[in-house]
Parts: C-alpha cells; sequence; structure tokens
C-alpha cells in the first residue's frame, strides 16, 4: 500500500525520519499546522494550511484522518505539503500547492537537524487521583452488575507540566525509540505511539488487531492463564465480529488470543481478516466498529453514553489517527500511549477494562502502569 502511488518526489533527502522530525520542530516553531501518521511502513507529515475533506473526495495526496472518542468527531483533512519518511530516505511531496503554502514548502525542504536526545521533558504537577479512579471503577461495576453494560473501560490522567526542552518532536523522538513497534502520531495537540491497528484496508481486504488484557512485561504466562483478560478480551472480539459481519464476509481469526508484545507493557491480541465488496468505503468501516471495546464497552452505544456523562474530557485519547489513499486503501489507530496538550499542561491517559470478575485494587494499578508506561519516557532525562 502506497498513499503516495504515482506523484513524484519534488525532493529526496537522506536522514529518514530522523529528518522529518527536525522539519516538525520547524514547522512547531513557525506556527504551522502539521499532522504526523506512521502507516503502511512509513511516517507520513502534513504541513501547512490544511483543507477539511470527505472521504469520498478525489484529489491527489493522502487524507489524515483524526477523530476524539466520541462518535461523530472524525476529521478528515488534506494537507498542500506532505513529507515521507522511510528508513533511510525522505520524499517531500507538494499537493495543489498555493502561493501561501510556501512557508510550508521551505520548512520541508529546507536544511534540517535531528531533535535532542536526551531531555527532560515533563514534570509531574498532578499524580493520578485515586479516590476518582475508584469512584469510576465503582459507576462500572454498578452498570454491569445491573445488567446494563457486560464491559466498560474507564481511563486515568495524570497532569504534566512541560520542562524547557519540551517539543513535539523530542517527545516523538523519545517515544518511538522506546515503543518501536508502535505507530507515531503527532500534532500540535498530541504525541504518542500506538500499539492498536484498528482497521487496515488493502483492496478488498480488511485487517485488525484488537487488544486488551495486559500485563508488564514478564506477566506473559499468568495474562494467558487469566480468566478476567480472556473474558475481557473476548466479549471486545464478538462485538467486533458482529460490527464487521454486516459490512464484510470470509472473516476468519484465531480461537485463541495470541501476545501482543507492546515494549513495556504485553496485551492479549486476535488478529481478524476479512473481505469487503466494492461499494464499502474505509471510513464507513470505521464507523461501523469505533469505539471499539478496546476502549469503549459492550454494548458500544450504552458505554459510550455512560462515558459522556463519566468522562466527558476524553478528548482525542481513544479516538482515531490514520491515513487514506486516493484509492480508498487505509489505516487506522487506536490513540492511546499519548500525551495530549493544552496550553503549558501535558496530560497522559491510561485506560482499563472492567467487567463483573474486576477487582478495583488490580484495575487501579494497571491503569497507573498504563500512564508511566508513556510519562517514564517523556519524564526521564
Amino acid at each position: 500500500m502506497n498513499f503516495l502511488s504515482g506523484l513524484s518526489s519534488v525532493a529526496t533527502m537522506g536522514g529518514g525520519i530522523g529528518t522529518l522530525l527536525a522539519i516538525m520542530e520547524r514547522a512547531e516553531h513557525g506556527g504551522l499546522d502539521f499532522f504526523a501518521v506512521e502507516a503502511a511502513g512509513s511516517v507520513y507529515l502534513g504541513v501547512g494550511e490544511a483543507q477539511v475533506a470527505t472521504s469520498d473526495e478525489q484529489g491527489s495526496g493522502p487524507l489524515f484522518l483524526e477523530s476524539g472518542f466520541f462518535p461523530g468527531s472524525l476529521l478528515v483533512r488534506r494537507f498542500p505539503v506532505v513529507v515521507v519518511a522511510g528508513t533511510n530516505r525522505l520524499e517531500v511531496e507538494v499537493f495543489e500547492g498555493r502561493p501561501r503554502d510556501s512557508d510550508a514548502l521551505s520548512v520541508a525542504i529546507g536544511s534540517a537537524f535531528p531533535p535532542a536526545r536526551s531531555s527532560r521533558l515533563i514534570e509531574l504537577e498532578q499524580a493520578m487521583d485515586s479516590q476518582v479512579v475508584r469512584e469510576r471503577i465503582a459507576v462500572a461495576v454498578a452498570q454491569i452488575s445491573s445488567g446494563n453494560l457486560t464491559k466498560l473501560v474507564v481511563s486515568a490522567e495524570e497532569y504534566y507540566r512541560r520542562s524547557f526542552g519540551f517539543g513535539v518532536a523530542r517527545a516523538a523522538a523519545k517515544l518511538k525509540r522506546s515503543f518501536q513497534r508502535g505507530h507515531l502520531y503527532a500534532s500540535p495537540r498530541a504525541v504518542g505511539v500506538s500499539p492498536e491497528l484498528v482497521l487496515q484496508r488493502i483492496g478488498d481486504v480488511v485487517n485488525l488487531n484488537p487488544l486488551a488484557g495486559t500485563a508488564g512485561r514478564g506477566g506473559q504466562v499468568a495474562l494467558l492463564k487469566s480468566e478476567k483478560d480472556q473474558w475481557e478480551h473476548r466479549v471486545m472480539v464478538d462485538q467486533l465480529i458482529s460490527d464487521l459481519g454486516s459490512l464484510a464476509k470470509e472473516i476468519n481469526y484465531p480461537e485463541h488470543p495470541v501476545l501482543f508484545d507492546a515494549g513495556r507493557l504485553i496485551h492479549l491480541a486476535t488478529p481478524i481478516r476479512g473481505l469487503v465488496p466494492p461499494g464499502v468505503g474505509f471510513v464507513e468501516l470505521l464507523l461501523a466498529i469505533t469505539p471499539t471495546a478496546a476502549i469503549g464497552g459492550v454494548p458500544r452505544k450504552e458505554a459510550v453514553e455512560v462515558l459522556r456523562v463519566l468522562e466527558p474530557d476524553r478528548g482525542l485519547y481513544g479516538g482515531l489517527v490514520g491515513l487514506m489513499a486516493p484509492d480508498g486503501d487505509g489505516e487506522a489507530y487506536l490513540a492511546i500511549r499519548g500525551a495530549y496538550f493544552d496550553g503549558p499542561t501535558v496530560r497522559v491517559v491510561g485506560g482499563g477494562g472492567i467487567v463483573g470478575s474486576s477487582l478495583a485494587e488490580a484495575e487501579e494499578e494497571e491503569l497507573r502502569a498504563k500512564i508511566q508506561a508513556t510519562a517514564k519516557v517523556l519524564a526521564a532525562g
């Protein structure tokens, strides 16, 4: 899958992702809008004055997808300048460039330097509030006990302040080095490295790799034997299969989940593969399956309504980041394992799935571990 198929580069240079991150840093300092997503084996960085597009709009270049957790927030944008970084080379493409895009182009093809590799980027301001977490878990347990829900994913957050050397590109560099198997996403509003493929489409084939059930390194055997984690994972897979069933055929997946190594954490994963007929669009598929039970709950509609009251400020956390090619192929990832910005404040969020057999203390520790998986990388000197 090539999101830039059939288009010629205006510039090609060495440096790969290091150069791309330097371009991102210059865009950030220059006040230019940008959005980066790792997909199809490369990192794609859109720079400049983006235009809102529709999912079926014809045109050149990739469409950048971004949404918050709650349905109805999907944003599809087309950037005039796109930088693409593979392992050791970088390409710059211009799409429908206009005179006002010259700043973005000069940033992209100008000289660049890699971001600093070692500095403390954030400092703790407010630790995870255990009382708030316990209240959220209690609401989830009550909803499940009453029969309204089978599963609910609650979140917790810690708040940090930006250190002097903070920058999105620097944060992206540190996170990507720590979570090499994850997929980078970055903008002036957020930065993270997602382990979870929500949906990939290549022609008539769709692939998903949902995750649910978590353990720290060394806890693989216990995770595989955990009835709670296996059940949490199963209800997520069942919901996805049901949702896909109306749009896809020949859906295949293993009977039992496998282990997925996400770096500091290990997850249960179930690779899912299916075929979709002509006329079913990538965004149509996304909207049919999200928010998945990896980040929302079961049943979906009822879980979302509970979370609108319980956690109305989720923002981008738990939403989608991704790309769609002009031919309709695409990839989308869950916006987790990240930091989300509001002025000088940096919010780091983690989520945990609550089911009938959940133990509050264990769930609280899992939430803390997921927050720290990201926060420790950014706070390290």
